[in-house]
């Protein structure tokens, strides 16, 4: 797999860790959870209380040179954006350039151009697919790496509601299967903590977490969540076993 990066952040030499914001969250606390073990910041523009993009924009600047994921979901794809695709299109060009990528759901009317507009600027574009109602079959998601495989993209994201351990393995059987294709993959719902934890030990580029308010449902708080993957990572190269 060719090594892809999130700004200073590289991805695949082990599990990363992004923290979502929806809202200004001030340096002092980014700074602070950088140290704390959040390899990145996804900026979740549709999410911010302020729809504002020379706002945004300025506060994406006050971040760099933090490596930061740009997002701006549709309120039909899981997120709070309500403009037209129009609008949306022009804010991802005004602040793509003080991002270090993107991330645009796969599907949508404007994928293409956005993975245009970031290719033009030599960045990595994560192309997302959300099922907040139930985790696809697994014929649906083999339609979507095939979709993902002819859209240019770099990263294929995949997010589902799971309702029980059935979809979880699902989901597990599908990462497995694919490798060598860059994935994020990804649980919401009552099923989903294992997942946020044994993904990334699959093959999950990286797992999210928040800074503020959660944006998806079964995030775990960072702390816990570097935590807990730090203690896995610790087991499973501490060699030997005991019974």
């Amino acid at each position: 797999m060719t090594a892809i990066s999130v700004g200073s952040c590289k991805l695949g030499d082990r599990p990363r860790v992004a923290a979502a914001l929806s809202d200004a969250i001030e340096l002092s606390a980014i700074d602070q959870a950088l140290s704390e073990g959040v390899d990145f910041l996804e900026v979740r523009a549709d999410l911010f209380p302020r729809q504002d993009v020379t706002f945004i924009a300025e506060y994406l600047n006050r971040l760099r040179p933090r490596p930061v994921l740009l997002t701006i979901r549709h309120a039909a794809e899981g997120g709070r954006w309500s403009g037209d695709e129009t609008s949306r299109l022009d804010w991802y060009a005004r602040l793509l350039p003080m991002a270090d990528a993107v991330d645009v759901e796969i599907r949508s009317d404007i994928a293409a151009r956005v993975a245009d507009l970031a290719r033009q600027q030599g960045k990595p574009v994560i192309g997302s697919f959300h099922d907040f109602q139930a985790t696809p079959d697994r014929a649906d998601l083999d339609r979507l790496a095939e979709d993902f495989s002819r859209g240019g993209m770099d990263i294929l994201k995949v997010a589902a509601w799971c309702r029980d351990s059935r979809d979880l393995r699902r989901l597990a059987a599908f990462l497995c299967d694919r490798e060598g294709l860059p994935m994020i993959v990804l649980g919401m719902g009552p099923a989903v903590r294992p997942g946020r934890l044994l993904f990334p030990f699959l093959g999950s580029l990286v797992t999210y977490t928040y800074l503020g308010t959660a944006s998806a449902p079964g995030q775990l708080n960072h702390r816990e969540l570097v935590e807990l993957l730090e203690r896995i990572r610790g087991s499973a190269g501490s060699g030997g076993s005991q019974h």
